[in-house]
Formats: C-alpha cells, sequence, structure tokens
C-alpha cells in the first residue's frame, strides 16, 4: 500500500475529506450485491478463498467484483460494474490493487472481506503476510460486547476488524498497533465502513501512553508459540509459550483499565494438564484485581506425530525461516523439556474486581480443525 500513508498515522485520523470516497465505493459495492455474497462463504474461515462456487456466480458485474477484490483474479476494467470503475484509480494511488497499461486490475496482495457487518481489507493470505486476519479475529469479533457510549482500547489491532466491530457501539475506540502498514490499512477501513470515532496510534504496546482510562480493553495479539531461535512473523510470536505479548498486556491494565473495566482477548498456548497451570498463569499475570472467565475452544494432544504437532511444524516453515527439521526438532525439545501434553485455544472475559478468581468453561474440541469457533 501507499508507503506515506502507512507511515504517517501515528496518533491521527485522516481528514475525512481525503477518503470520503470510500464509503461510496462500499455503497456501490452493494449495489451489486457484493458483501451478501461474501458474507455466505464460511465467515468463520475467511481465508478460504478458491471456493468453487464462486465460479459460478450468475450477474456478470457482480463475479468480475468478487474475482478482482476477493478472488485476486486479473479483471479487465469494462467487466467491472460501471458503478466501480471511477474508484479504481484512488485504489491504485493506494496501493489496493494495480491498473496495467491494457486496462487490466488486479489486487493480488489484498483481499476486500465482509464480516459480521464490517468491510475489511486485509493482506491475503501467504508465508509472508504481516497484516493479519484470520478465524481467531472473528471469534474475538463475535465475543465482544462494548456498551452504547463506552470507551474501548484494542491493542495489537491489525487492520482492525474488532476496532470496527467494537465502534459500531463504541462512543471512541483506540486501536494500537505496531505496524505502519497495518496501522494505515486500518485508517482506510475505518474511512470504508463511514467509522469516525476511531483514533489509531502506531506504536509499541510495551510503553505507549495513552489519555484516559477505557471500559473495555481487546486484544488478538501475537499467540502461536515459536521456539525462541526461531525467526517468524511480528503478527503472530507469541514466543515459546504463545503468551510473550499477552503477559505484557495484562501487566498493564492498571494503567488502562476504569475501576469497573472489562477485558476480551483470545489466546493459543502450551499446558501441562487439562488447563489449570494456564488459568492461574494469566490470573496471576493480571496488575489488577479480575474476575476471569476463560473459556476453552480446542485442547489437542501436542505430542510429536498428532496434527497439532503437525500445524505448528507447518506454520514456522511457511512463515518463519526455518526448514521442516529444525522446526520440529526445536518444538519437540521445548514439549518436552516442559513436561507439556497440551495445546490449548481460548478466549478470556473479565472485569475488575475486589474479589479475584479464574473459572473456566471447557468448550473444547479434540479435532484439530475449526479451533477458534
Amino acid at each position: 500500500m501507499n508507503e506515506n500513508l502507512a507511515l504517517n498515522v501515528e496518533e491521527r485520523s485522516l481528514p475525512e475529506s481525503d477518503l470520503r470516497w470510500l464509503a461510496s465505493f462500499a455503497n456501490a459495492l452493494s449495489s451489486v450485491g457484493y458483501q451478501p455474497t461474501i458474507a455466505a462463504l464460511f465467515p468463520l474461515y475467511p481465508w478460504r478463498q478458491e471456493l468453487p462456487r464462486l465460479a459460478n456466480i450468475p450477474r456478470p458485474a457482480l463475479a468480475a467484483c468478487v474475482d478482482l477484490f476477493f478472488r485476486g483474479k486479473k479483471v479487465p476494467i469494462e467487466e467491472l460494474p460501471a458503478g466501480i470503475r471511477p474508484f479504481l484509480p484512488k485504489l491504485a494511488d493506494l496501493g489496493m490493487l494495480v491498473i496495467s497499461p491494457s486496462g487490466v486490475a488486479s489486487a493480488e496482495r489484498f483481499v476486500l472481506n465482509w464480516s459480521h457487518g464490517v468491510l475489511l481489507w486485509h493482506e491475503r493470505p501467504s508465508a509472508t503476510m504481516t497484516l493479519y486476519f484470520g478465524p481467531e479475529s472473528v471469534a474475538l469479533g463475535l465475543r465482544i460486547d462494548p456498551e452504547v457510549g463506552s470507551r474501548v482500547l484494542d491493542l495489537c489491532a491489525g487492520p482492525g476488524f474488532q476496532t470496527l466491530v467494537a465502534a459500531r457501539k463504541a462512543r471512541e475506540v483506540v486501536a494500537v498497533e505496531i505496524n505502519p502498514a497495518a496501522a494505515g490499512l486500518l485508517t482506510l477501513n475505518a474511512a470504508l465502513n463511514q467509522l469516525t470515532n476511531i483514533k489509531v496510534i502506531c506504536a509499541d504496546l510495551v510503553d505507549v501512553q495513552l489519555e484516559g482510562r477505557f471500559d473495555m480493553l481487546i486484544a488478538n495479539p501475537p499467540l502461536v508459540p515459536i521456539p525462541q531461535d526461531i525467526s517468524y512473523v511480528l503478527c503472530g510470536d507469541g514466543g515459546p509459550d504463545g503468551l510473550w505479548v499477552t503477559r505484557k498486556i495484562l501487566g498493564r491494565l492498571d494503567d488502562w483499565l476504569t475501576e469497573t473495566g472489562r477485558i476480551h482477548f483470545v489466546g493459543y498456548s502450551y499446558d501441562t494438564s487439562a488447563y489449570g497451570p494456564l488459568a492461574q498463569d494469566l490470573s496471576s499475570a493480571c496488575s489488577v484485581d479480575m474476575d476471569l472467565l476463560m473459556v476453552v475452544t480446542g485442547t489437542f494432544d501436542c505430542a510429536e506425530g498428532t496434527p497439532a504437532f503437525a500445524q505448528l511444524v507447518s506454520s514456522l516453515v511457511m512463515h518463519g525461516k526455518a526448514d521442516r527439521q529444525t522446526s520440529s526438532v526445536e518444538i519437540s525439545n521445548y514439549i518436552k523439556a516442559h513436561d507439556i501434553k497440551w495445546l490449548h485455544c481460548f478466549h478470556v472475559s473479565g472485569q475488575r474486581s475486589s474479589a479475584p478468581r479464574i473459572s473456566v468453561l471447557d468448550f473444547g474440541q479434540t479435532d484439530y480443525g475449526g479451533w477458534f469457533a
């Protein structure tokens, strides 16, 4: 995307006039049926883009929009609806698509998704993706419930899915994201959805200083358990146990939450037993007393040779810089050294309380599939 846009979003929102046309673009997409078409495609698994049914859309204008903005296909401009064509040069200026000298448009890097009432530009899944949107993003969006008129803090905001969902009810959402390109994309997504109550801050959550306190904190932090000596994409690296960034967030709750403030976050981590030590680890990391509910959505045997182990290795090979053998050895050594038995996917919600506790609700499926459903 446009480098200037990506690098100049620190603690500001672009003037409405700069991006006001994006709302008209969204309306033009709606008029051809783009949003309801995308909404029908496995909303909990937004990366599944090559579905056979997409090749059989009976309306040519709608099919052209889906091919360009969702599937990443090359589409001659004359095949697109007349109401969409005027926006293409502006989208090209932002780096969201490319127009060839022969008049063919392509959007190979970005996907324009529709999920739970919001349009979202995000990066197409690849080995080098940094502007992430995935199943845990949707899962967290399903679970957040800010009060009307409240003030919300979204940490590790990425392209902004949770930010956008929260902003439909909250008075203000402050979104903190360390990646300048992701922060820039979030700004575009806010304009695309006509949401003017979002403030984007490009900063590291470790030392960011924010004004005032928040009624709700939401976070989809980097959460993939990555051995210390293996390089991995920033948006996914949760440290050896997947909780490196999460602990930093919980350690600053006293800086951010009101006296009745609530939190929502998702995680993916190892444990030595069913989930007891993990739950206590999360509770003890909080810098204020919290009444927490941990809902386990997936519990998987992660011993070498299991599907969960194989998926971790594949993730390291795809998004890291280690080969399959090195990745397998590193994960196996960590698991054995810490007597790890299980891999858990979970959502944690809670509120500040004078009687701290954590309760665990086990809905954990054991088949390694839709881990955050």
